[in-house]
């Protein structure tokens, strides 16, 4: 979630967390306007963020191998818009995954 030119953009992620919690998106929508404290991430946390990059990484490997095309946007780089009618163009071109 993101507050861009005073809109707020959801993504994929906001969208899974408020049907799996509405308060933690009421948090995070406070926390656009007023940031609120954060924890240091513990050993445990660290654990878990890097074992979820190595499945990500994994999953992307899969896909790569299991489909014909696939394009990774984030990877591009570039500003949200460019990202935006980049994903656009690949939908149209029908790309597999995206």
């Amino acid at each position: 979630m993101q507050n861009l030119y005073g809109k707020v953009l959801y993504s994929a992620s906001d969208l899974v967390n408020y049907l799996e919690c509405e308060h933690l998106t009421s948090l995070e929508l406070i926390n656009l306007e007023t940031p609120l404290p954060r924890t240091k991430d513990g050993e445990e946390a660290k654990l878990i963020q890097a074992k979820g990059y190595v499945h990500e990484a994994r999953y992307v490997e899969f896909l790569k191998s299991h489909y014909s095309s696939f394009i990774d946007i984030a990877a591009s780089g570039g500003t949200l818009e460019e990202k935006v009618s980049a994903t656009v163009r690949a939908m149209q071109k029908g790309v597999d995954v995206i």
